[in-house]
C-alpha cells in the first residue's frame, strides 16, 4: 500500500501535472485528489499495523473533528501558512518552492486521510464474518444515518461546514443555500450527503448481477485510467481549439 501511495503521488507531481499545463518543465505541480489518495494511502500502510478499534476511533476523530480548525480559521486576520493549508486550508493556493516553480495547495489531504481509515475498517463487513444479508443491513442503515446527520445538524447551522448556509428569495435558492457544502476540504456534511447516499445505492445494487452492471464494473476497474485520459483529451482539444 505505500509503495502504490508513492506511486500516485509521483503520477500527481508529474504525469498530470504536466496534463494540466503541457509544461515540460513542471513549472506548477498541483496537489489534488491523486495527491489526497497517495499520501493517505502511504499514511494508511503505517496505520494498519495498529489495533483495528484505535484505527477506527482515530478515523472517527479526523472526520468528525476535522472542522474544529474552522474556529480559529475564521478569527479576524488569520493567515494560514503551509502547513495549515497541507492539512485543512488550502483551496489553490500557491507556494513557490524554486525560481517560477509553484506548488498549487488544492486538497488538503487529512480529511480524506480519515475517510480511507473509515473505509478500511468497513471491509470487516465484506469479510466472511457477516452474510451479504447483514451486510445490505448495515449499509443501508448507515447511509440512512448519514443522511439523516447531514439533515439536523445542516439544520442546527453551528458546525459541519465553514459556510453557514441562509434563507433566499426562493425555497428552491434556500434548499441550494442549504444543500451547499465545502468539499475542499470535505466538511463532514459534505462527506454525510455524498456517502450516505452512495451506501444507500450500494444496499440496493449489491445483488444486481447484469449486462449493464458488468460493463460499470468495467469502468470503475479502470477509473483511474479514464481520469488520466481525460485531462490530456481535453486539454489537447482545448489547445487545438485555441490555434
Amino acid at each position: 500500500m505505500i509503495k502504490r501511495g508513492l506511486w500516485l503521488i509521483f503520477v500527481e507531481c508529474v504525469i498530470i501535472a504536466f496534463a494540466w499545463t503541457f509544461l515540460p518543465t513542471l513549472n506548477v505541480i498541483p496537489l489534488q485528489v491523486i495527491w489526497a489518495i497517495g499520501i493517505s494511502m502511504v499514511l494508511l500502510g503505517l496505520i494498519i499495523h495498529l489495533p483495528f478499534k484505535l484505527i477506527l476511533v482515530l478515523g472517527l476523530l479526523i472526520v468528525f473533528g476535522h472542522n474544529l480548525l474552522d474556529i480559529p480559521e475564521s478569527a479576524p486576520g488569520f493567515k494560514a501558512g503551509f502547513w495549515w493549508d497541507l492539512f485543512h486550508h488550502g483551496y489553490f493556493t500557491p507556494y513557490q518552492y524554486a525560481d517560477k516553480h509553484i506548488i498549487l495547495m488544492v486538497y488538503p489531504f487529512v480529511a480524506w486521510t480519515g475517510v480511507m481509515m473509515l473505509g478500511y475498517c468497513a471491509g470487516i463487513f465484506f469479510t466472511a464474518a457477516y452474510t451479504q444479508q447483514q451486510r445490505m443491513k448495515i449499509i443501508f442503515r448507515t447511509g440512512l444515518l448519514l443522511i439523516g446527520l447531514f439533515v439536523v445538524v445542516r439544520f442546527i447551522n453551528i458546525y459541519g461546514d465553514p459556510h453557514p448556509w441562509q434563507s433566499q428569495k426562493t425555497a428552491l435558492l434556500s434548499f441550494f443555500s442549504f444543500m451547499k457544502v465545502q468539499k475542499y476540504p470535505p466538511s463532514l456534511l459534505y462527506l454525510c450527503i455524498t456517502i450516505g447516499p452512495a451506501l444507500l445505492l450500494l444496499s440496493f445494487v449489491e445483488k444486481i448481477k447484469n449486462r449493464f452492471t458488468n460493463i460499470m464494473l468495467v469502468f470503475g476497474r479502470t477509473a483511474f485510467f479514464y481520469y488520466i485520459l481525460h485531462l490530456y483529451l481535453i486539454h489537447g482539444l482545448a489547445v487545438i481549439s485555441f490555434l
